[in-house]
């Protein structure tokens, strides 16, 4: 199954890539190059449906465990100052996600959620 932030995308790539390879076919006919294009477009939308997909998961887990948010390697696990919430000291985990994790995030441990805030016009870091 694919997330569904991700139809709008493979539906563009689809198109995209259809009108791309029928000018192509019209203007060179069948030639190295048709088949060049075919093969790169192909390459293409199988990495869009790569990076969209979402594997359904079953996971056990015991009540005193916390398992991880995303697929991906932890790349920093340090201890850090958060300002907006609990404004003292947190241990903070970054997960870096490369074009073959599931781009998915799930819930790693059962709770209530009480404090969001939208930065508006913000790229942070992820």
């Amino acid at each position: 199954m694919f997330h569904k932030e991700g139809f709008k995308i493979i539906r563009n790539t689809i198109i995209t890539l259809l009108i791309v390879n029928g000018i192509a076919w019209s203007l060179f006919g069948e030639s190295n190059l048709i088949k060049f294009i075919t093969f790169t477009s192909v390459v293409c939308f199988i990495l869009i449906l790569q990076f969209f997909r979402n594997p359904k998961r079953v996971t056990h887990v015991n009540s005193n465990q916390v398992i991880s948010p995303a697929d991906g390697k932890i790349v920093v696990l340090e201890e850090t100052v958060e300002h907006e919430y609990f404004k003292d000291k947190r241990i903070q985990v970054s997960i870096f996600m490369s074009p073959f994790n599931v781009h998915v995030n799930r819930y790693p441990i059962s709770g209530e959620v009480k404090f969001t805030k939208y930065h508006p016009g913000n790229f942070l870091v992820a």
